[in-house]
């Protein structure tokens, strides 16, 4: 079997949580992955986060990757043309958000008919039908591998223990269901717009304090990007709505453990939405379906999935209305999962083997026109 050098090269530190469990399974299998940052500025985040979560890979910084042959770069998050300095073929594993990923902003899609993007591995089908009603034969010339996101595989393999080291960490009620306010990080995000309303019905409605517990949290980018939006104190602004014993303030969680962490999610619409839907948590749509939301099928899936939060003042009503289980929104959460991923649980093998098919397609080709 051959060995492979592969350069995973995302934009953000936050963008290793897919990768990570593709790095393992790639190593497992002898070849030799590494991971770096896109750009020089950044290779203090990444390590950071590295050092953060006890994470244990090989680094390389941007420049020092940019130096190397790799049979494939595989990029991640929203793409620079600095990435195509790179002498070598490049793959793009989908990022279930900004990127075109789950029916989000088409332009972004874009970035994928770059002449020097070789291969596309897809969260799912109906990603590549998103993409080919987006701009007819986008995908033409580019091998495609559907594959699933890996994000999601430990929920599926250490939910019921990731949720229960959250719920004693933040010393959760265990027989009371947890409702979960999370925002994107843009302008006509919920946190935003009605964000701070939304906030003051959860912390002082005497129904949703006495029947659920109440855990607050957002895009790792509103603690950075935009921290100046919120007086450049975003966690003060959020904690201050915390003081209540049932609502628990948390800065810095990572996506999943947050879907395992709640049973009903007030939020925006962000790839979140999907994660959710795919572990069959109940959602309170704080935006029509239409922001951000660019597919027409994703639109009407998530329409049929969630319930639309019109005034702040209408929350408790909905919340009570989902606490009572429903056969057609849990069909419904299915459809949207089943429309936005395949393999759940196991897509980091599915990538990890996508990655050396593509490889090993390009090499081949290589050697044919060589002939």
């Amino acid at each position: 079997m051959n060995s492979y050098r592969i350069l995973f090269n995302p934009r953000r530190p936050y963008f290793l949580e897919p990768i990570i469990p593709v790095y393992e399974c790639l190593e497992a299998q002898g070849h030799m992955p590494v991971i770096s940052g896109m750009e020089a500025e950044t290779d203090s985040a990444f390590q950071e986060y590295l050092q953060e979560h006890n994470l244990s890979v090989r680094y390389l910084s941007a420049d020092a990757s940019a130096d190397q042959q790799w049979d494939l770069v595989v990029l991640g998050g929203r793409l620079y043309e600095r990435a195509f300095t790179y002498p070598q073929h490049f793959a793009f594993l989908n990022h279930g958000g900004s990127n075109g990923g789950n029916g989000i902003r088409p332009y972004t899609l874009e970035s994928f008919l770059h002449e020097d993007m070789d291969a596309y591995l897809a969260l799912s089908q109906g990603t590549l039908d998103f993409g080919e009603r987006y701009q007819s034969g986008m995908w033409d010339n580019k091998i495609i591998k559907v594959v699933g996101w890996p994000k999601l595989d430990k929920a599926f393999t250490q939910g019921a223990q990731l949720r229960k080291q959250l719920h004693d960490q933040l010393q959760l009620d265990p027989k009371k269901p947890v409702v979960v306010f999370t925002s994107h990080w843009q302008t006509n995000s919920l946190l935003r717009t009605i964000g701070l309303n939304v906030l003051q019905v959860l912390a002082h409605d005497t129904t949703i304090q006495r029947k659920t517990q109440v855990v607050v949290t957002c895009h790792p980018l509103i603690f950075s990007d935009v921290r100046n939006v919120f007086g450049g104190d975003p966690e003060g602004l959020l904690s201050q709505f915390c003081r209540k014993p049932h609502m628990h303030f948390v800065p810095t969680c990572d996506s999943i453990s947050l879907v395992l962490l709640g049973d009903i999610f007030l939020t925006d619409n962000s790839s979140i939405i999907c994660e959710i839907a795919a572990l069959g948590k109940e959602i309170i749509s704080c935006l029509p379906p239409t922001y951000r939301f660019s597919d027409p099928v994703m639109q009407e899936y998530l329409a049929n999935a969630s319930l639309p939060l019109k005034v702040p003042a209408d929350l408790p009503e909905l919340i009570e209305q989902l606490l009572e289980p429903s056969k057609e929104r849990k069909a419904a959460l299915q459809k949207l999962a089943d429309y936005s991923y395949v393999n759940l649980g196991c897509a980091a093998p599915a990538v990890a083997q996508a990655i050396v098919e593509v490889i090993e397609t390009l090499a081949n080709d290589s050697y044919h026109q060589a002939l």
